[in-house]
């Protein structure tokens, strides 16, 4: 999320500037989440739409509770910076599950 509130971890959220998490799923293996992703494009528009609704009603930014004022304000560093890539980012490694540090 961090990276896509960047406008860095996808090109098409940089490209429609889309920085809200609306729905999402948990799976525990990679396969398992591409292999819904895939039967999800397959999916109407409508259908998607109250894919959401049911898990979000309002449709109200999932990750909001996720970053404080300043996360925000890295985030923003961040997307104003040449860095391509989040683990290319000094210093904002608290925001990687993989990091010791935090």
């Amino acid at each position: 999320m961090f990276e896509h509130k960047a406008h860095k971890g996808s090109a098409f959220c940089k490209k429609y500037n889309l920085e809200e998490l609306m729905y999402y799923e948990h799976y525990d293996f990679m396969q398992d989440a591409i292999d819904r992703e895939k039967q999800l494009k397959r999916w109407h528009k409508d259908w998607k739409w109250d894919l959401i609704r049911s898990m979000n009603p309002e449709l109200k930014d999932l990750s909001k509770p996720w970053f404080d004022k300043n996360d925000l304000k890295d985030i923003m560093e961040f997307r104003l910076s040449d860095e391509p890539r989040f683990n290319d980012y000094p210093g904002l490694d608290r925001f990687d599950p993989e990091s010791s540090s935090g």
